[in-house]
């Protein structure tokens, strides 16, 4: 037989490196975050992440100090060609299977081993490269809520939620997937909200956590926030009984015909012909199907108390404009149940809105 041929063994593919662009600025760091590499400006690393501030230019960290910065070319796209960085950073991971970026002359071997890694490494790398999108103000987008845990876990760590709250403006408005996520996720995006001392988010998620009467999610947060969400609620509560007690009261009080009106648009808003939730539903949808009926009557009923409804059902939220309060949905029908009334939300945020450092 003749000898087998030895199999051509092809290396994967160089990635293209990432490289962050600004304005009378040359890129001077080299970051190697696992299989991904990003150049960027020490200058732009320094200002918004206190880590970096500390430890770029730390004693113990070699620069390479024959780098050629100004003679360094750049192409019309940008790409930096060869030659040396002030400082290259590299991933390296830690005994308990956690990562952190290095000094590469600090690092403990030259070719990294990454398979002790117990993560998610293509993950922490588009982590990392949405918190350079934030610095650079580049816009980016956010898929659910792990993926904003993963932002927050690592801005933390390179002391830079400041500025990723800050992106978390426009972001969120692109990001309608997460934000469509937030009513099943309210406790963990409030806690990570209050971390990042996001107001528009932090009453959002407040809101989708004591909205629904029958089911309130405050005692799943731990103190001082199941407090301060338990303090809401139950302002909340009194609030949608005294709207019931209006339509009660203008059901006792009205003079025919409006009384009789009242009466059978309570009872026809009791019935559920689809079958389409168990009973006892939620308020709101009670209240929304008052208002629906109310359409069908001819004539229909004017008394005020149906004013307080319609101002029970409004969704004041900030992001959380798709639900529709006491709406029944196929699609989503547990987002319906919610009362999105911002007044019960109001009052002093748990940070200093004046920090803005932190």
């Amino acid at each position: 037989m003749p000898p087998k041929k030895k199999q051509k063994i092809t290396e994967a593919p160089k990635k293209t490196p990432i490289i962050f662009q600004a304005p009378g600025l040359q890129p001077d760091i080299r970051l190697k975050v696992f299989d991904n590499e990003f150049i960027a400006h020490s200058q732009i690393l320094k200002l918004y992440s206190a880590f970096f501030r500390k430890f770029l230019d730390s004693p113990d960290k070699q620069l390479n100090h024959d780098v050629q910065a100004h003679d360094r070319s750049r192409g019309m796209d940008g790409h930096v060609d060869n030659g040396k960085f002030k400082y290259e950073w590299v991933t390296e991971v830690d005994d308990d299977g956690t990562w952190s970026l290095v000094a590469a002359s600090n690092a403990s071997q030259n070719n990294p081993d990454f398979s002790a890694y117990k993560g998610d490494k293509k993950k922490d790398s588009f982590a990392f490269e949405r918190l350079l999108c934030a610095m650079y103000m580049k816009p980016y987008e956010i898929e659910d809520c792990e993926d904003l845990q993963s932002i927050v876990d690592l801005s933390d760590y390179y002391c830079a939620l400041p500025v990723i709250s800050r992106s978390l403006g426009t972001v969120l408005l692109r990001s309608r997937r997460f934000v469509h996520s937030i009513p099943r996720h309210s406790v963990k995006i409030h806690q990570l909200a209050v971390k990042l001392r996001h107001e528009a988010l932090y009453r959002d998620s407040l809101m989708f956590i004591i909205g629904c009467i029958e089911e309130p999610k405050y005692d799943l947060l731990k103190a001082p926030l199941a407090e301060n969400a338990k303090n809401r609620y139950n302002e909340l509560v009194a609030y949608v009984f005294q709207v019931e007690q209006r339509l009660l009261q203008e059901l006792l009080y009205a003079e025919e015909p409006e009384s009789d009106m009242l009466l059978e648009l309570l009872k026809a808003a009791k019935y559920d012909p689809e079958n389409l939730i168990d009973e006892p539903y939620e308020m709101s949808i009670y209240f929304r199907r008052i208002l629906n009926n109310n359409c069908n009557f001819e004539g229909g009923f004017s008394g005020t108390s149906l004013d307080a409804v319609r101002k029970a059902l409004e969704n004041t939220t900030t992001l959380a404009q798709h639900v529709q309060v006491g709406h029944l949905s196929l699609e989503e029908p547990n987002d319906c149940e919610y009362f999105l009334c911002a007044e019960k939300v109001t009052g002093a945020l748990p940070w200093d809105p004046e920090e803005v450092d932190w």
